[in-house]
């Protein structure tokens, strides 16, 4: 059986899409968290759980290892911790590994109907600065091949929640992030030179083509993951967790959504709270919109293109900032994520999920849309 896979592993959320032989392509996501624990603390946890969802996982390569990594909602469970210094590489590995442990228990009755060996075809988004190119310094490109290496060797045996894998690793791609925005757009002219500004939850990066044809392009630790710790550090009791945020995410929309994390009991200080937050919400989203820009005004200066593509989650989080900048709102800006969100939702099917959910993936699904199409040819 064949199963053809791009994963972007973003710092707040890996955004999959997937496709088993013929079958129309499926978008899941999954937390990125992982955590190395004593099998013992997962079988405590498990005896304490109603029941388990195809989010609580843990893997290990061997039957008998007493050691195991946990993955995706477990290892958010068990202790919520994110380090956005370290590269995406260096964990990438157990990150796949999670992601086809997953796919597979998705769609175990097509697996079980394919019983022959699993043929994987894989993609992978990481930041410009950790994906294949003639820019890569050297160190990443070391890095870039142990993680090849060590993936096909862990992808031959490995334990999916106690249950074993063998998938064979045929072929692997390592692409940059943003570049499936600008293969979204199939008319792209061969002397259009576009930017393409990726903005994600732990880096901003930027990617100049010509058509389309790369060009140049470079990358910063700046990113949704600055205004979390921003907002943290300007409120009284917020942690940086998966439900902060969520709720930093969704408040974009609707400040009242800050609610959810209000930390008082008393009615009478509630209002007081909230007020508290919105404003830090207002101040920390001008203040990394802020921080991008003069990044992007440095990197961009010299550099003459005939439109600018804004793509990732934080793009769409940022756009009512962007659209106002004097130095912005008379350039020839596009938005990936809302220009092409009905595309991924009407081209992939999610299993699992309400609507409020699907409209929420389609969105951050964009770039892993257009580079699966490109790839896959779908």
């Amino acid at each position: 059986m064949q199963i053809n896979v791009c994963a972007d592993l973003g710092a707040s959320e890996l955004k999959v899409i997937y496709q088993i032989g013929e079958k129309r392509p499926c978008g899941i996501s999954l937390l990125p968290n992982i955590l190395e624990v004593d099998s013992s603390a997962v079988n405590i946890y498990r005896q304490q759980q109603m029941s388990v969802s195809e989010n609580i996982a843990w893997l290990k390569l061997n039957k008998g290892d007493t050691k195991v990594i946990a993955v995706d909602q477990l290892a958010e469970n068990i202790f919520s911790l994110s380090n956005h210094r370290k590269l995406k590489i260096n964990l990438a590995d157990w990150r796949v590994l999670g992601i086809i442990g997953k796919i597979i228990t998705i769609e175990r009755e097509k697996v079980l109907t394919y019983p022959e060996e699993i043929t994987l075809n894989l993609t992978v988004l990481l930041p410009f600065g950790e994906s294949s190119s003639d820019a890569t310094e050297d160190s990443i490109k070391k890095e870039i091949k142990v993680f090849k290496r060590e993936l096909k060797k862990k992808l031959k045996r490995f334990y999916h929640n106690e249950q074993k894998r063998v998938v064979n690793l045929e072929n692997i791609k390592i692409l940059p992030e943003g570049v499936g925005s600008l293969m979204c757009s199939s008319n792209q002219e061969c002397s259009t030179r576009t930017i393409v500004i990726m903005l994600g939850h732990r880096n901003t990066s930027y990617l100049y083509f010509k058509g389309d044809k790369f060009v140049n392009g470079d990358t910063t630790i700046l990113g949704f993951h600055s205004f979390v710790k921003d907002f943290c550090s300007k409120t009284s009791g917020q942690e940086e967790n998966n439900l902060t945020t969520t709720t930093l995410w969704k408040s974009r929309l609707d400040l009242n959504e800050l609610y959810r994390i209000s930390k008082t009991d008393r009615p009478e200080y509630q209002d007081i709270e909230l007020q508290t937050l919105k404003q830090a919400f207002i101040d920390g989203r001008a203040e990394l919109w802020g921080k991008i820009k003069v990044w992007l005004l440095k990197e961009l200066e010299t550099i003459e293109f005939d439109k600018m593509q804004f793509t990732g989650g934080v793009a769409e989080f940022l756009q009512p900032l962007i659209f106002e900048d004097k130095e912005f709102r008379n350039l020839p800006i596009e938005f990936a994520g809302s220009q092409y969100q009905e595309t991924v939702k009407k081209s992939l099917t999610f299993p699992g999920l309400r609507e409020e959910k699907i409209d929420e993936l389609s969105l951050r699904l964009v770039d892993c849309y257009g580079v699966f199409s490109g790839v896959f040819q779908c």
